[in-house]
């Protein structure tokens, strides 16, 4: 396996992208996902089974397919559980998650966010064309906000449809919609939209 981090309590190598560091005032933990779900139900007194899920591929409304792993955890709100897709070993591209309550079933809280991936990759916001992306039929976007290494993060990334769009790459886009109104919406990860 590579990218991983040994765990610090069951000895296990793990993922580096399900790798915890658990502790405070200096002294933490390098734990797995399903070592600090176990602390985190412990210290919460709350009933949970850790669930690993294997990866599962999900293909786009233009037939490209797209693997999805999955890691879960118990936060003080709940249980959320993420989906994404890895390059080189590192999440990338498409990201969905969900929340729920930190007793409910892993399982339903799966499907939940299943359901979510198909229902995003059913549509296609960007089409590519000679002078790069554009906006689709749809006139709308739809994406996640991330980092921006070749700025230092002085502006944003967008990750729209999988794919890592510049800041620049959007504005430019959207010269074609002059006089057009437009509303930017932003909510929280796991909110259902």
């Amino acid at each position: 396996m590579s990218n991983t981090t040994r765990c610090e309590s069951c000895g296990k190598p793990a993922a580096s992208h399900d790798i915890v560091h658990f502790g405070a005032q200096g002294k933490y933990e390098i734990l797995c996902g399903g070592c600090f779900n176990r602390k985190a139900a412990a210290m919460m007194g709350v009933d949970y089974k850790h669930a690993d899920f294997r990866p599962v591929t999900v293909t786009d409304c233009l037939g490209k397919p797209h693997e999805f792993h999955f890691r879960s955890h118990l936060v003080a709100t709940g249980l959320v559980i993420d989906a994404f897709e890895l390059e080189e070993g590192v999440p990338s591209g498409y990201e969905f998650s969900v929340l729920g309550e930190p007793d409910q079933q892993p399982l339903d809280l799966f499907r939940r966010l299943y359901e979510r991936i198909r229902h995003a990759l059913s549509v296609k916001h960007l089409e590519r064309t000679a002078e790069g992306w554009s906006i689709g039929e749809t006139d709308s976007v739809a994406g996640h906000i991330t980092w921006d290494d070749e700025t230092d993060g002085r502006l944003p990334g967008l990750v729209i449809d999988g794919e890592s769009i510049r800041w620049e790459e959007l504005g430019r886009m959207l010269t074609s919609y002059e006089g057009f109104h437009f509303r930017l919406d932003i909510h929280e990860r796991t909110e259902e939209h």
